[in-house]
């Protein structure tokens, strides 16, 4: 898809991926007809031959053996592991359309040469195609021209070495019933044009109107276990919002939506500047559940580490810090995130000065204060955590506690500084062994480096016993502080004025989405951020009966 993307990153973005992305389907949907309508019209074949005009069927059934080539070239092509780029798809398209245009006229020599009813054939191909792919008549000129183009251009070639083809091109009367076929066909190349790009135009007003209650839907963004997030516009208010979108086929889970209800009700309690913000919930009159929150520009942890590699500790030590922060007003609320990992820690800018962290997503969030019981490890799999960074108690099945997330972002904090999580081994089981038994190899050991005060915080942070790691995430963001102290980062610096950097990619605070950011930021000490205002205070409450949209 990278590729993809980029290929259409020059020609309109989502819409235009939106676009491509149907067209794929809707070619693969005429390559399978055409595999089984092309032999299929052998029957035709040995109808001429046995009632109509005599001649060669093992020359007709030859022609449709040929035809089936480009046919299954295109359905590999279609069909790929990877969804096939612009250029791919436009000269596969057009090269299977001339190659059956150009058989069918091959098959016209047989009956009837320069005024054989087989150019109906021909015809046949331009419907069947503009049926199933309609495009912008831009597009579509090429394939539908090289259909129409074919014929005349293949009789006369075949007139060089066909006697009774050149003859018919001498007779009059067979040039007139040949320029009527070719007016008729001109005719089908103009219906097939206008028709299609009307069609076209028609499928991209739908595009553009997608919307869910009060909000149009510009581009998925996002995909997850049980959602989709997808960046869109709030029309009124005239602001772009990230929204999450409850999977349409769980409308009847009840556990899926209570999940879904405690993920906003866990998010909007939270004011705390580093955690991502809820504006809105509620369900469309067609029975979608959908929340909308700030919509941010920049990259999750992973994405970043994995693009730039390890992380420069202080750095990193900032980061965590501030999602130490967020999840120190959480664990005051009585809220366990309970999914702490590098994906939900989204890095952004906040006014753009200065890396400002995000955290995100307490869909698996438990909500202890209201007594809520532990969600059990069978019920959706992995439903209390992600096995690489999941704290030995959880891993063990016990109940996950505000010690279980100091243990999660100590691992996200060592794959920040390592590049690497503290367990990574291909199986499950043994990531989840290493977590219960295994001692962490230090960081100072896969990296130099490292000050060792960092080092201190992540090692006991990862602690097996949760009595040894820090007693809150709060204390864990204090440890950090005087942690960068002790190695030297400077804490009173000035905020640069403006952060030179290529425009990011927006991205909605979820997991799974992968934009770009600086490759570099400059340091600066997190508590001389500016600090964006507290949420109010919200309950949102999803309404029992739809509402009007």
């Amino acid at each position: 898809m990278d590729e993809l993307s980029r290929s259409l990153g020059q020609t309109g973005g989502a819409l235009e991926r939106d676009e491509h992305a149907s067209m794929v389907l809707r070619l693969r949907r005429a390559c399978t007809v055409g595999v089984v309508a092309w032999p299929a019209f052998g029957l035709v074949d040995w109808f001429v031959v046995t009632f109509v005009h005599p001649g060669r069927l093992w020359l007709y059934l030859a022609l449709r053996a040929a035809g089936l080539l480009p046919l299954l070239l295109s359905v590999v092509v279609m069909y790929g592991r990877r969804m096939p780029g612009p250029r791919v798809v436009r000269w596969t398209d057009a090269g299977t359309c001339l190659c059956l245009s150009a058989l069918i006229t091959v098959g016209c020599g047989e009956f009837g040469g320069i005024v054989s009813p087989l150019v109906l054939g021909v015809l046949l191909v331009l419907i069947g195609r503009a049926a199933i792919v309609a495009e912008r008549w831009q597009r579509a000129i090429l394939p539908i021209g090289l259909i129409a183009v074919a014929h005349p251009t293949t009789l006369a070639v075949m007139a060089l070495f066909e006697p009774s083809v050149a003859a018919q091109f001498a007779d009059p009367t067979a040039l007139a019933g040949f320029a009527l076929h070719l007016m008729f066909l001109s005719g089908a190349v103009a219906v097939t044009l206008v028709g299609g790009h009307m069609m076209w135009a028609l499928r991209r007003q739908v595009f553009q109107a997608r919307s869910l209650g009060r909000y149009r839907l510009v581009q998925r963004i996002g995909v997850g276990g049980m959602g989709e997030v997808w960046a869109a516009h709030h029309n009124a208010l005239k602001r772009d919002v990230a929204v999450k979108i409850l999977r349409p086929e769980t409308r009847g889970d009840s556990a899926a939506i209570a999940r879904f209800e405690r993920e906003v009700r866990a998010t909007a309690e939270l004011r705390h500047p580093n955690t991502v913000r809820v504006f809105d919930c509620g369900v469309t009159e067609d029975g979608l559940w959908y929340y909308a929150m700030e919509l941010l520009d920049g990259r999750d942890l992973h994405a970043i580490v994995t693009r730039e590699g390890p992380m420069e500790p202080v750095r990193a030590a900032r980061l965590i810090r501030q999602a130490a922060k967020a999840l120190a007003e959480a664990h005051a609320r009585g809220i366990v995130h309970r999914d702490i990992k590098p994906e939900n820690l989204f890095v952004t800018s906040l006014g753009g000065e200065g890396e400002y962290v995000k955290l995100l997503d307490f869909g698996l969030a438990k909500l202890a204060a209201r007594g809520e019981p532990n969600m059990s490890l069978t019920q959706h799999g992995w439903a209390v955590g992600t096995p690489k960074w999941a704290s030995p108690e959880v891993a063990g099945g016990g109940e996950a506690l505000p010690s279980s997330d100091v243990y999660g972002l100590g691992a996200v904090l060592y794959f920040c500084v390592c590049g690497a999580p503290p367990f990574d081994y291909p199986d499950v089981g043994a990531t989840v062994r290493a977590h219960l038994s295994e001692a962490p190899v230090p960081p100072s050991q896969r990296r130099s480096g490292i000050p060792h005060t960092i080092e201190a915080v992540v090692m006991r942070c990862l602690a097996k016993d949760p009595e040894q790691r820090f007693r809150s995430a709060g204390e864990l963001a204090g440890a950090l502080k005087d942690a960068m102290m002790a190695a030297g980062a400077p804490e009173l610096v000035g905020v640069p004025a403006r952060l030179e950097a290529p425009p990011p990619v927006r991205a909605a605070g979820s997991r799974g989405w992968d934009g770009h950011s600086p490759a570099a930021l400059p340091e600066v000490a997190d508590d001389l951020l500016p600090t964006a205002p507290e949420q109010p205070a919200v309950t949102l409450t999803f309404p029992r009966a739809r509402e009007r949209t």
